[in-house]
C-alpha cells in the first residue's frame, strides 16, 4: 500500500489502524523504507490521503529507525 503524508510519498506502507480515544480518533501509520521525516514537527496539521480514504488531523507522534517510520495522527471523530 501507498499514500501520500504531507506531500511526502509514503511507499510499502505495513499497517494503518485506527482507535478511538475520547471524542477524537487516533490513527497510526505503519511502514519500510522511511522516507524524509526529519522535518516533522508535532502538533502541527498532518493530512494522509490513500487511493480511497483521507485523514485529516494533527501530528501527534512519529518516529524512525532501521525497520522502517510510524506516524500517529489525531483527528475529529466522523461518529
Amino acid at each position: 500500500m501507498h499514500g501520500t503524508f504531507n506531500g511526502v510519498h509514503l511507499d510499502r506502507i505495513t499497517s494503518i489502524t485506527t482507535e478511538p480515544i475520547g471524542s477524537s480518533t487516533l490513527t497510526t501509520i505503519r511502514g519500510i523504507e522511511s522516507p524524509a521525516l526529519e522535518d516533522l514537527k508535532l502538533n502541527t496539521p498532518a493530512r494522509l490521503i490513500l487511493a480511497d480514504d483521507e485523514i485529516d488531523g494533527v501530528l501527534v507522534a512519529f518516529a524512525k529507525d532501521g525497520h522502517g517510520y510510524k506516524i500517529m495522527i489525531e483527528s475529529a471523530s466522523t461518529d
